[in-house]
């Protein structure tokens, strides 16, 4: 099933045609393959052996289980041949230069995590379309992503009323809680949102 949501968009093909990318049979030998890789990588750069279908799995039940809510990747992903329009640039602390690459890339869509963010955004990418990262209750989760970034609630009004009065484009949030990483037998939280 999995493989047919890329195969309806000829992602998994443009995927495949990327020459850094390499499909081996479906009864393949994780060791050897990582030994062979690693044998010719006579520049000792990083590589990376991830299967497929697992992503793909991964991204079918995102979709049975989630409709409405799309799915974003990373502004790295630009070298896998990802379409823009699907990336999100989500930096707690915007670089310029960043951000000038960002619009050239045509990633349009980036988080903003506090006021100072929104200006910068504002002064070097009007048109960006920004997702505020908001703080959620992350207490039982073993990585604590809010202590890093992420806006307060007491933040959440100053930041909207910003994003208007700059006349920029606010298009969602993104909550800081990754559920796989809650020790067991814990579940998250339901936490109302209240914008």
């Amino acid at each position: 099933m999995g493989a047919r949501v890329y195969e309806e968009r000829g992602a998994l093909d443009e995927l495949l045609s990327n020459a850094s990318i390499r499909k081996v049979d479906a009864d393949y030998d994780m060791e050897a393959v990582v030994r062979e890789l690693a044998a010719g990588n006579v520049l000792e750069n990083p590589f990376y052996v991830v299967d497929l279908t697992t992503v793909m799995r991964k991204l079918a039940d995102w979709k049975r289980e989630l409709p409405r809510i799309k799915p974003l990747y990373a502004t790295k992903s630009l070298s896998l041949g990802t379409h823009p329009d699907s990336l999100i640039y989500a930096n707690p602390c915007e670089q310029a230069n960043m951000l000038r690459y960002a619009r050239k890339m045509g990633v349009h869509r980036m988080t903003a995590d506090n006021v100072e963010e929104l200006y910068k955004i504002c002064d070097i990418f009007l048109e960006a379309r920004v997702v505020l990262r908001i703080t959620v209750d992350d207490s039982k989760l073993v990585c604590r992503f809010n202590s890093k970034f992420s806006s307060t609630p007491q933040e959440w009004d100053l930041m909207l009323l910003t994003i208007k009065e700059l006349g920029m484009n606010q298009e969602g949030v993104r909550l800081e809680a990754i559920s796989s990483l809650l020790p067991m037998p814990c579940r998250p939280r339901e936490t109302p949102l209240t914008l």
